[in-house]
């Protein structure tokens, strides 16, 4: 059946993973509170989980529904393997006024693309035989997106603030194989889409006493569409 990597990476029940993660933080403040970012970062993941859904040791139960002549050694009764393969790395500037001051602001961008090159297999081994539990699909999506906040003290203790960010979702993914394992000569449909959002946030703090502070927030949050 067709797979993420090589089966031989996991041959026996829990998780393994393989993963690299590595950022970059660079920061400039001029004499004056100006405060100037950049954050990278790149991440890439391989992994796999062997797992018994009967949730009970099996390796001493023959298997009594195999044919004549096959194997019929005892073996988990309900064996199931999920794959996946990861990567992603994004980019973000920001730019921060002095922090001292009675209103500041914080403006920037950043940049995500998410690459899944053909994971999530699910295989299942069971006293049948070798099934195949889902299709094997390729996904990416690159995000772009600019952000903003303001933040002003009415008094010492009081402070309005108001952040918003908008971003687009580029969103891909193309099965691969069928349901059932069988390769899609070609891959399948492939489906593409680029959706928007614009999220605000409203937020006012009371700072009553010290180290406490009571707060009031409207927010309006969006999750990108798929497929």
């Amino acid at each position: 059946f067709p797979t993420a990597f090589d089966p031989h990476f996991l041959q026996h029940g829990g998780l393994k993973r393989y993963a690299f993660h590595t950022d970059l933080i660079m920061e400039y403040k001029t004499q004056d509170g100006w405060s100037f970012n950049s954050l990278t970062a790149y991440h890439k993941e391989k992994g796999a989980q062997i797992s018994n859904l009967s949730f009970r040791d099996g390796q001493s139960v023959p298997n009594t529904f195999a044919p004549p002549g096959a194997d019929t050694r005892p073996y988990i009764l309900w064996l199931v393997m999920v794959q996946s393969k990861n990567y992603d790395w994004s980019q973000e500037f920001r730019v921060t006024s002095p922090q001292d001051k009675r209103l500041r602001f914080v403006a920037g961008g950043n940049l995500l693309k998410n690459k899944n090159p053909g994971g999530a297999g699910v295989y299942g081994d069971t006293p049948l035989g070798t099934l195949v539990l889902s299709s094997t699909t390729r996904q990416q999506a690159l995000t772009p997106a600019f952000f903003g906040g303001a933040y002003f003290d009415v008094f010492p203790k009081l402070t309005v603030s108001g952040e918003v960010r908008y971003q687009w979702d580029k969103v891909e993914q193309q099965a691969l194989t069928t349901s059932t394992g069988a390769l899609i000569p070609g891959g399948g449909p492939l489906f593409k889409e680029t959706f928007t959002s614009f999220s605000p946030r409203a937020t006012v703090d009371y700072k009553y006493a010290d180290n406490s502070t009571a707060y009031g927030l409207w927010s309006r949050g969006y999750r990108p569409g798929g497929f």
